[in-house]
């Protein structure tokens, strides 16, 4: 399917990167990899690790409770299965479903409905939800809106083993590890189509001493229609000042002296 993507053929969507990715750990088997990258999965609340494991087995777009959530990773060590992760991804869009379950109609908030019937269907096996998005950083609020709907449900720690991880870090984790697996390569350029990379560096051709507010990355505010973008945390915008990069803005480089925008923007 990547190779679809890559070339064009059918568009870059979600569902095309979840399934290159999950795919691609299928073929590699890299399961030392695979958790290097879970170990950058965010808990949002609780002490819950995922464990430690030596191999696992991949299934996408199982049934879950009549609902489909794009993955389940079973994680494996010494031959037995250690954990179930429940993967949802997002590549822009937001969670579907809110609020208070109801399992006759297969409603209500989308992560606490998977969590919650992975924990009732598997009763003898740990189970945790991944939220795997486009965001920048932790989205605090959905997972607060699902971990509310969930303490309906049970205060026990089963309840609470909700994390977050962001595409960008996949993509930094692959990169740095250097993995020889051509699929995970081809994951890496799609991630990169589809700007899901951490910004790393630039080259000033002004010494930053010589820049007053930093005019030099004012340009995606030059429009008034886009003036406000950068309240968004999340918001990636391009960079005029290294062509093809991208950048996660804080704030508005416009009301900030130099040093202080590049203090808060590490």
């Amino acid at each position: 399917m990547i190779s679809l993507v890559l070339n064009g053929k059918i568009p870059e969507s979600e569902d095309a990167l979840t399934a290159a990715f999950f795919d691609a750990f299928r073929y590699s088997r890299d399961a030392e990899l695979l958790g290097h990258i879970l170990s950058h999965a965010k808990l949002f609340e609780g002490s819950y690790a995922l464990p430690a494991f030596d191999d696992f087995e991949v299934e996408l777009w199982p049934n879950l409770g009549g609902r489909e959530p794009d993955a389940w990773l079973d994680l494996r060590a010494g031959g037995r299965t250690v954990c179930r992760v429940i993967v949802e991804a997002k590549l822009g869009a937001e969670k579907s479903g809110l609020g208070v379950i109801d399992r006759d109609a297969r409603s209500g908030d989308q992560l606490a409905y998977y969590l919650l019937e992975a924990v009732r269907t598997n009763a003898e096996l740990p189970c945790a939800l991944l939220y795997l998005t486009h965001h920048g950083a932790m989205p605090r609020e959905s997972l607060r809106e699902s971990a509310s709907v969930l303490a309906q449900h049970s205060q026990g720690e089963e309840l609470k083993r909700l994390f977050w991880l962001s595409w960008r870090d996949v993509h930094e984790v692959i990169v740095n590890k250097r993995s020889s697996s051509r699929h995970l390569a081809d994951v890496c350029q799609l991630l990169e189509r589809v700007r899901m990379f951490r910004f790393r560096s630039i080259r000033l051709d002004e010494q930053l001493g010589s820049l007053g507010s930093p005019d030099f990355y004012t340009e995606p505010f030059r429009d008034p229609a886009r003036a406000d973008r950068w309240q968004n945390p999340d918001e990636v915008l391009s960079s005029p000042g290294y062509p093809g990069g991208f950048y996660e803005w804080p704030m508005a480089p416009q009301l900030v002296g130099t040093a202080e925008f590049y203090k808060e923007s590490r």
